[in-house]
């Protein structure tokens, strides 16, 4: 899902950080914005497809769903994982929220390093790819989440 069209791209090119794909390939809901609307693939769109899996791993839920429409219900309408686990973390009270979006089989877990996790994820779906971490940054915060769940577990 992550490394279906990105990572290809940027090795058959040069080393630049910015390249034009000449078709989009990949897999929906796991694209990155730029990717999408101009083509353009970064190192970023990779991290823009990994914080969709981060999300996917909080909430148990896909990339996409299709959701059956309000009113009429032989129309459904795709659902935007990355839309809903923003708008729970742009809420006032982001963690209450956010407990409602976690998957059901996450029961026992540091709420802090959960809510880490999060945030990490929403910075690596963010629409400006110049201010997503590089995946160096990601593996450390990654890291240091594990870390403080670790000495949770053994307190």
């Amino acid at each position: 899902m992550i490394a279906d069209f990105g990572l290809v791209k940027l090795l058959e090119q040069s080393p630049e950080v910015r390249t034009a794909a000449s078709r989009i390939v990949g897999t929906f809901g796991y694209l990155a914005p730029e990717y999408v609307r101009d083509g353009c693939v970064t190192t970023k769109s990779d991290v823009y497809s990994f914080g969709v899996v981060l999300m996917e791993l909080l909430t148990g839920q896909p990339a996409l769903s299709r959701d059956a429409h309000p009113t009429n219900a032989l129309y459904s309408e795709h659902r935007s994982l990355v839309e809903y686990m923003l708008s729970a973390l742009e809420n006032d009270d982001p963690w209450h929220k956010l407990t409602q979006c976690i998957d059901p089989n996450l029961t026992h877990y540091h709420k802090d390093s959960l809510f880490q996790m999060a945030v990490l994820s929403k910075d690596c779906v963010d629409d400006d790819w110049n201010r997503r971490p590089d995946m160096s940054h990601v593996l450390l915060c990654l890291s240091h989440i594990l870390e403080c769940s670790r000495k949770w577990e053994n307190d």
